[in-house]
């Protein structure tokens, strides 16, 4: 049986990594497969988008995002493969996860150079929630 966690332990375990990303963090999106955490991104972000200074809302071992996030211009166009949760200069990465239409964590169609990039819902689940 796989380890299962109380919804507290969820909680609290995102609360903390909500908590390590800070107030000036960034959502990027890549073409291609997540190259895995600790390993450097081989392709320019499609987007980068700043997220606001109270980004997440926590419960139930989930966390939400707060309002819309947005980019409106991104750095190039392609089909969403990935995305990475980073501090504001891109050198720590926090989480990465898929993406694209109807996959993922984060659901996205192809994105245009120059066209604006909105988030409007994406959510992490932790463990067993």
């Amino acid at each position: 049986m796989p380890v299962q966690l109380s919804t507290t332990q969820r909680t609290n375990r995102l609360n903390n990594l909500v908590s390590n990303i800070g107030s000036s963090s960034r959502l990027k999106i890549y073409t291609g497969s997540a190259p895995g955490i600790g390993n450097t991104a081989t392709v320019t972000p499609l987007s980068t988008i700043s997220l606001p200074s109270t980004a997440w809302t926590v419960s139930a071992g989930v966390a939400t995002l707060i309002g819309t996030w947005q980019d409106t211009s991104a750095a190039a166009s392609g089909t969403p493969g990935y995305w990475r949760l980073t501090d504001s200069t891109g050198a720590t990465v926090y989480a990465e996860g898929d993406c694209g239409a109807s996959a993922g964590q984060l659901n996205l169609g192809a994105i245009y150079l120059g066209g604006t990039v909105t988030i409007n819902s994406f959510t992490l689940t932790e463990g067993n929630a």
